[in-house]
């Protein structure tokens, strides 16, 4: 049986697949799309991107990606999490802001060390909490 959920991320792939080829009516859809990447560009200032050394760029990548986990509320290890990276990337090229759409570009290249690196830093905590009980 179908979950909402399911649901969502199946339409997410449709919108990958025809982003480019039709215009899209679903106003929830994009604002929800939109909304993710103005809670992206409010808290990180991504107009110098091209012009960070490569461990500011790691930096960054790993918090937008950390924030994108914690406000999704998709688990990390699903493949629905890179599709909505995927289309995030798409929308931002479409609207020709080319430095959020390399910045997730980046994240979903280097998404299994950053997703490893995550999970290993939540196993930590919980270690943590556990031995403080």
């Amino acid at each position: 049986m179908l979950q909402y959920c399911d649901i969502f991320f199946y339409f997410l792939y449709l919108y990958v697949d025809i982003f480019n080829n039709m215009t899209i009516k679903n106003t929830t859809f994009i604002n929800y799309i939109d909304n993710v990447i103005k809670n992206i560009t409010k808290k990180y200032n991504v107009k110098n991107y091209f012009n960070l050394n490569d461990e500011q760029k790691l930096s960054i990548i790993y918090s937008v990606f950390t924030q994108l986990k914690t406000n999704t509320k998709i688990s990390v290890i699903s493949n629905d999490f890179k599709t909505l990276i995927v289309i995030l990337t798409k929308k931002c090229e479409k609207d020709e802001n080319y430095e959020m759409a390399s910045l997730l570009s980046s994240i979903n290249k280097k998404f299994d060390s950053l997703s490893d690196i995550y999970e290993n830093k939540l196993l930590e905590i919980k270690k943590k909490k556990t031995e403080n009980i």
